[in-house]
Protein backbone atom coordinates (compact mmCIF):
# COMPACT_ATOMS: atom_id res chain seq x y z
CA UNK A 1 0.00 0.00 0.00
CA UNK A 2 1.75 3.12 -0.86
CA UNK A 3 0.52 6.72 1.03
CA UNK A 4 2.03 10.16 0.41
CA UNK A 5 2.28 12.84 1.90
CA UNK A 6 2.34 10.89 5.31
CA UNK A 7 2.88 13.38 8.34
CA UNK A 8 4.28 11.97 11.85
CA UNK A 9 4.48 13.69 15.11
CA UNK A 10 5.62 12.57 18.24
CA UNK A 11 6.19 14.02 21.55
CA UNK A 12 8.38 12.62 24.17
CA UNK A 13 8.07 12.53 28.27
CA UNK A 14 10.79 11.20 30.70
CA UNK A 15 9.78 8.51 32.84
CA UNK A 16 12.98 9.11 35.26
CA UNK A 17 16.11 7.39 35.60
CA UNK A 18 19.29 8.01 37.58
CA UNK A 19 22.86 9.53 36.03
CA UNK A 20 23.91 7.22 33.90
CA UNK A 21 19.81 6.50 32.00
CA UNK A 22 17.19 7.94 31.70
CA UNK A 23 13.78 6.57 30.31
CA UNK A 24 11.76 7.91 27.84
CA UNK A 25 7.55 7.58 26.31
CA UNK A 26 7.23 8.26 22.66
CA UNK A 27 3.96 8.59 21.69
CA UNK A 28 3.76 8.85 17.75
CA UNK A 29 0.08 10.01 15.76
CA UNK A 30 0.57 9.37 12.12
CA UNK A 31 -1.76 10.45 9.90
CA UNK A 32 -1.24 8.44 6.89
CA UNK A 33 -2.32 10.36 4.00
CA UNK A 34 -4.31 9.01 0.92
CA UNK A 35 -4.38 5.72 -0.68
CA UNK A 36 -2.61 5.53 -3.88
CA UNK A 37 -3.56 3.36 -6.97
CA UNK A 38 -1.41 2.48 -9.87
CA UNK A 39 -2.66 4.18 -13.16
CA UNK A 40 -0.14 3.08 -15.73
CA UNK A 41 3.10 2.36 -16.06
CA UNK A 42 5.11 3.51 -19.24
CA UNK A 43 8.59 2.90 -20.56
CA UNK A 44 10.92 5.94 -22.53
CA UNK A 45 13.96 6.05 -23.80
CA UNK A 46 15.82 3.12 -25.98
CA UNK A 47 14.28 -0.28 -25.79
CA UNK A 48 14.99 -3.50 -27.69
CA UNK A 49 12.67 -5.07 -26.13
CA UNK A 50 8.36 -4.59 -26.94
CA UNK A 51 6.34 -2.31 -24.59
CA UNK A 52 4.23 -5.24 -23.77
CA UNK A 53 7.18 -7.76 -22.36
CA UNK A 54 8.10 -4.88 -20.67
CA UNK A 55 5.11 -4.29 -19.33
CA UNK A 56 4.54 -7.72 -18.53
CA UNK A 57 7.64 -7.63 -16.11
CA UNK A 58 5.74 -5.59 -13.48
CA UNK A 59 3.20 -7.96 -11.21
CA UNK A 60 1.20 -5.49 -10.81
CA UNK A 61 -2.51 -4.48 -13.05
CA UNK A 62 -3.20 -0.52 -13.42
CA UNK A 63 -6.19 0.49 -10.99
CA UNK A 64 -4.56 -1.90 -8.31
CA UNK A 65 -3.50 -0.15 -5.32
CA UNK A 66 0.12 1.12 -5.78
CA UNK A 67 2.47 -1.16 -4.20
CA UNK A 68 6.17 -0.93 -3.79
CA UNK A 69 7.10 -4.20 -3.69
CA UNK A 70 6.23 -5.33 -7.29
CA UNK A 71 7.79 -2.50 -8.69
CA UNK A 72 11.03 -3.20 -7.25
CA UNK A 73 10.52 -7.25 -8.51
CA UNK A 74 10.27 -5.50 -11.86
CA UNK A 75 12.80 -3.56 -11.93
CA UNK A 76 14.89 -6.77 -11.23
CA UNK A 77 13.02 -8.59 -13.88
CA UNK A 78 14.37 -5.87 -16.34
CA UNK A 79 17.76 -6.04 -15.27
CA UNK A 80 17.51 -9.60 -15.57
CA UNK A 81 16.05 -9.50 -18.98
CA UNK A 82 18.16 -7.05 -20.39
CA UNK A 83 21.17 -8.43 -19.25
CA UNK A 84 20.01 -12.05 -20.85
CA UNK A 85 20.69 -9.96 -24.02
CA UNK A 86 24.21 -8.50 -23.00
CA UNK A 87 22.96 -5.21 -21.67
CA UNK A 88 24.99 -5.71 -18.36
CA UNK A 89 24.96 -2.03 -17.41
CA UNK A 90 21.17 -1.83 -17.77
CA UNK A 91 19.52 1.15 -15.51
CA UNK A 92 15.93 1.23 -15.28
CA UNK A 93 15.27 4.60 -13.38
CA UNK A 94 11.44 5.45 -12.37
CA UNK A 95 9.71 8.55 -12.36
CA UNK A 96 6.62 9.43 -11.01
CA UNK A 97 3.50 11.55 -11.77
CA UNK A 98 1.24 11.75 -8.52
CA UNK A 99 -2.45 13.02 -9.37
CA UNK A 100 -4.29 14.20 -6.42
CA UNK A 101 -7.42 15.16 -8.21
CA UNK A 102 -11.04 12.26 -8.21
CA UNK A 103 -8.95 9.28 -7.37
CA UNK A 104 -5.37 9.31 -5.88
CA UNK A 105 -3.95 7.90 -8.72
CA UNK A 106 0.17 6.95 -9.55
CA UNK A 107 1.75 6.85 -12.94
CA UNK A 108 5.39 5.21 -13.55
CA UNK A 109 7.50 6.43 -16.31
CA UNK A 110 10.84 4.74 -16.59
CA UNK A 111 13.62 6.09 -18.63
CA UNK A 112 15.18 2.85 -20.16
CA UNK A 113 19.51 3.13 -20.42
CA UNK A 114 20.80 0.25 -21.94
CA UNK A 115 24.20 1.22 -22.00
CA UNK A 116 26.71 -1.02 -24.03
CA UNK A 117 25.59 -4.73 -25.15
CA UNK A 118 28.56 -6.93 -24.20
CA UNK A 119 29.79 -9.65 -26.37
CA UNK A 120 31.74 -12.67 -25.17
CA UNK A 121 36.16 -12.45 -25.07
CA UNK A 122 38.33 -14.64 -23.41
CA UNK A 123 36.88 -18.02 -22.08
CA UNK A 124 39.04 -19.37 -19.18
CA UNK A 125 38.06 -22.41 -17.73
CA UNK A 126 40.32 -23.83 -14.87
CA UNK A 127 40.17 -27.20 -13.10
CA UNK A 128 37.00 -28.48 -14.79
CA UNK A 129 36.02 -32.01 -15.84
CA UNK A 130 37.14 -32.14 -19.81
CA UNK A 131 33.49 -33.21 -20.66
CA UNK A 132 32.08 -30.54 -18.84
CA UNK A 133 34.24 -27.80 -20.40
CA UNK A 134 33.05 -28.77 -23.46
CA UNK A 135 29.61 -28.30 -22.79
CA UNK A 136 30.18 -25.14 -20.83
CA UNK A 137 32.58 -23.76 -24.36
CA UNK A 138 29.81 -24.23 -26.40
CA UNK A 139 27.42 -22.19 -24.02
CA UNK A 140 29.82 -19.40 -24.28
CA UNK A 141 31.67 -19.24 -28.12
CA UNK A 142 33.36 -16.26 -28.72
CA UNK A 143 31.82 -12.80 -29.92
CA UNK A 144 28.54 -14.28 -28.89
CA UNK A 145 26.12 -11.95 -26.73
CA UNK A 146 27.12 -12.41 -22.82
CA UNK A 147 24.05 -13.95 -21.27
CA UNK A 148 24.98 -14.50 -17.54
CA UNK A 149 21.75 -16.60 -17.43
CA UNK A 150 23.49 -19.71 -19.20
CA UNK A 151 26.01 -19.62 -16.50
CA UNK A 152 23.15 -19.76 -14.14
CA UNK A 153 21.77 -22.51 -15.64
CA UNK A 154 24.66 -24.53 -16.46
CA UNK A 155 25.36 -24.46 -12.66
CA UNK A 156 21.51 -25.16 -11.56
CA UNK A 157 21.70 -28.54 -14.51
CA UNK A 158 25.54 -29.52 -13.08
CA UNK A 159 25.35 -29.16 -9.66
CA UNK A 160 25.99 -32.64 -8.82
CA UNK A 161 29.17 -33.24 -10.74
CA UNK A 162 30.47 -29.80 -9.65
CA UNK A 163 33.07 -28.99 -6.76
CA UNK A 164 31.03 -28.54 -3.50
CA UNK A 165 30.94 -25.05 -2.55
CA UNK A 166 31.16 -23.39 -5.62
CA UNK A 167 29.05 -20.06 -6.22
CA UNK A 168 28.76 -17.64 -9.39
CA UNK A 169 29.43 -14.90 -7.24
CA UNK A 170 32.85 -16.39 -6.34
CA UNK A 171 33.81 -18.52 -8.74
CA UNK A 172 33.05 -17.11 -12.05
CA UNK A 173 34.66 -13.60 -12.81
CA UNK A 174 33.87 -10.84 -15.41
CA UNK A 175 36.11 -8.79 -16.51
CA UNK A 176 34.57 -5.69 -18.98
CA UNK A 177 36.19 -3.84 -21.41
CA UNK A 178 33.93 -1.03 -21.75
CA UNK A 179 35.39 0.68 -25.10
CA UNK A 180 35.20 -2.95 -26.88
CA UNK A 181 32.25 -3.96 -25.33
CA UNK A 182 33.88 -7.56 -24.57
CA UNK A 183 33.63 -9.32 -21.18
CA UNK A 184 36.75 -12.05 -20.83
CA UNK A 185 35.58 -14.79 -18.18
CA UNK A 186 37.55 -16.91 -15.82
CA UNK A 187 35.68 -19.85 -14.51
CA UNK A 188 37.66 -21.18 -11.37
CA UNK A 189 36.01 -24.96 -10.58
CA UNK A 190 39.29 -25.75 -8.09
CA UNK A 191 36.77 -27.69 -5.02
CA UNK A 192 36.18 -24.72 -2.65
CA UNK A 193 37.29 -25.23 1.34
Amino acid sequence: MATYNVKVTAQAHSLGGNSSEERFLVTAHVEEGLQYYLRNIRFEGDSTVPKEELRAAFPIRDGEVFNVEPIRNGIEALTKLYASRGYIDFAAVPDSEIDDNLRPWVSLVFQLALQKQYRVGKVEIIALDPGLETRLRGLVPNGEIFDYDVFEKFFKENKSVLPPGLSLENDIHVLRHVRAGIVDLTFDFRSCP
